[in-house]
């Protein structure tokens, strides 16, 4: 589907009149537009292929959930459509201004959020990490959903890729019982799931959260998927923990959690991501 036709589609679709369409940079595997109208600009992600409405929908559920708790803010969701080979989700448009020095209230923000107990781990439905599946399967304990939903999916997908052989893989009982001494009583918080420094953005005097793959977890893992790749300054995290102190051994859980994320990126990229991995496991199960 061309520009002309999908700017047609979406038209048609949500009865929007739209003046003019700019493509807008960013994002590794959907495509962003503003979108100028009569009754001012929308933001418009498309993404093609067989999963892009479950994607996109996942997307919506998470701004959704994000918004409702009146923490930190997410763009309005306006709809969500399939399109021809694809689908589009269509949002507010978020000027984006220059961050101020000072992240303090994002770090505020973000502990309003994790501070709002959730009943359970998991989510209602599967989600995505990039454009790889993310099960959210309901587990009693955050250990064993860490396991189950998070790691072992990821290794085994690893194997299926051939990056490593079967036989290096962890076992769930050897997981099980590191995580555990690792984790201190967790209660669930919404997590934004996906906290880099390209999925917020300021505008209009606030931080916003784009691009979630939330579900209910440990809180301490957005925190330590923030300092995996940078771009959040210390006031940040001082911001955060003025409303929730750092707990004993939370090092240890940083790298737990950027584990993850490391077998994701792994899984996405390739080989480079490898060793990364492997010394992790090593560290904290000694495997690998």
């Amino acid at each position: 589907m061309g520009d002309t036709s999908l700017i047609e589609h979406i038209s048609t679709s949500f009865g929007i009149k739209i003046k003019t369409a700019i493509r807008l940079s960013g994002g590794d595997i959907a495509e962003a537009m503003q979108l100028k109208t009569e009754k001012g600009d929308l933001f418009a992600k498309v993404l093609k292929g067989e999963n892009a409405f479950k994607m996109l929908d996942a997307e919506k559920e998470g701004l959704l959930a994000i918004g409702r708790l009146n923490c930190l803010p997410a763009p309005e969701v306006l709809a969500c459509s399939r399109i021809p080979n694809g689908a589009v989700l269509l949002l507010e448009y978020l000027k984006p201004d220059s961050p101020p020095g000072d992240f303090g209230s994002f770090g505020r923000d973000l502990a309003c959020m994790h501070n709002q107990q959730q009943p359970g781990f998991g989510w209602a439905r599967p989600n995505f990490i990039g454009s790889l599946p993310q099960p959210n399967n309901p587990h009693p304990d955050w250990a064993s959903f860490y396991v189950f939903e998070r790691l072992l999916p990821q290794y085994q997908l690893a194997v299926k890729k051939g990056l490593f052989q079967n036989a290096w893989v962890a076992e769930a009982d050897i997981l099980l019982d590191a995580i555990a001494n690792m984790t201190p009583e967790v209660q669930p918080s919404l997590l934004h799931g996906d906290l880099w420094g390209g999925n917020y953005q300021y505008s209009g005097g606030r931080f916003f959260l784009i691009d979630p793959a939330v579900y209910c977890g440990h809180a301490e893992v957005d925190l330590a998927m923030s300092r995996l790749f940078g771009g959040f300054p210390e006031s940040f995290y001082r911001g955060y923990y003025s409303l929730r102190p750092q707990k004993h051994g939370w090092e240890k859980r940083q790298q737990l959690y950027q584990l993850y994320y490391l077998l994701v990126y792994l899984n996405l990229f390739g080989t480079g991501y490898l060793s990364a991995v492997r010394q992790s496991s090593r560290e904290l199960f000694s495997i690998g």
